[in-house]
């Protein structure tokens, strides 16, 4: 049953916090007990709770208050469906609004697929134990309970994939300015016709930041984590993030692609397109993270570049 109390849940006794300024913390709580994951986002006013006091360890978590309710409600909605083999998320136990809004859900054990310093990179002594056959059918689930999303659900909002498409539109047009001369023409075309097919493309129900840190659980029963980001978008919008984060592991890689091929008619033009525009917002994405080392960050950066020329070969002569 979820519970809506009004207040922080005291009786639990939190064991890390991270904080980011006065308004952004996540924590894990454990009760002695069980294991719970809980996320807090503290609004403008700040919070009397003196479990909250400890600044921990500094990390950039951005959730504003808007995206929390809608990832609330989506975890909310999703509890109350039919239950077909593993869950998608940790359940939803309880959570509490203004002043301070927070959530708590099921803790599921094991680690993330990712690092934490970096939610690009998989963590590939992690996803040699996962067949990508697995992984692509948890994140083809994700799609398929798109007729049963309500029409006046908060994440139909078509604002809020138009402001994640922005985001992504901005990236991709900087990496544009990054190219050479000779090469900028054809990108630019390219990246006009991506834009278009993947606006015509049809809307499916998508987390909206499948990176492997916000993949977790045992190899065998993989749930995903913190839906913020969940909306209408295309339907490879998860898929393309996971095989574009496998780089570093072309076979795997493959068997994924090959996995997506077979769920239903593969639309290949798609698929180019977007991971053209992923590839391109990924790479300008990448040249800014400074705190990557340069062993990691440059051969991504490099992969990116050259998925980038195949696919402008691929794309150009439609453009």
């Amino acid at each position: 049953m979820l519970l809506k109390p009004t207040s922080w849940p005291s009786h639990l006794v939190p064991g890390t916090i991270y904080r980011d300024g006065p308004r952004f913390i996540v924590t894990s709580v454990h009760d002695g007990a069980s294991s719970y994951l809980l996320k807090q986002v503290k609004l403008d006013t700040p919070s009397t709770d003196p479990s909250t006091k400890n600044p921990g360890a500094e990390i950039s978590i951005r959730t504003p208050y808007s995206e929390l309710r809608v990832e609330r409600a989506f975890m909310d909605w999703l509890d109350h469906l039919p239950r077909l083999g593993e869950p998608l998320t940790p359940r939803l136990i309880s959570y509490g609004d203004e002043p301070t809004a927070w959530y708590l859900r099921d803790y599921a054990p094991g680690p993330s697929l990712g690092y934490s310093a970096s939610p690009f990179f998989f963590n590939l002594a992690r996803l040699e134990r996962v067949k990508p056959t697995q992984l692509a059918a948890r994140v083809q689930a994700i799609t398929e309970l798109t007729p049963q999303v309500p029409a006046a659900h908060p994440l139909t909002n078509p604002n809020r994939r138009q402001a994640l498409w922005q985001q992504a539109n901005d990236y991709s047009a900087h990496a544009l300015a990054c190219l050479s001369a000779t090469l900028r023409p054809a990108a630019a075309a390219c990246r006009s016709l991506a834009i278009d097919i993947r606006t015509a493309a049809p809307q499916t129900l998508v987390h909206g930041e499948m990176y492997p840190p916000h993949i977790i659980g045992k190899p065998s029963s993989l749930m995903v984590i913190d839906w913020e980001n969940v909306r209408l978008d295309h339907r490879y919008t998860d898929h393309l993030a996971v095989w574009l984060r496998a780089f570093e592991r072309p076979d795997w890689q493959n068997a994924y692609l090959a996995a997506v091929q077979q769920f239903d008619s593969f639309d290949r033009r798609l698929w180019e397109a977007s991971l053209f525009l992923s590839t391109l917002s990924t790479a300008y994405y990448l040249a800014e993270q400074d705190r990557m080392t340069p062993d990691r960050r440059l051969p991504a950066i490099q992969y990116c570049h050259n998925l980038m020329l195949r696919l402008i070969s691929q794309l150009a002569p439609h453009a």
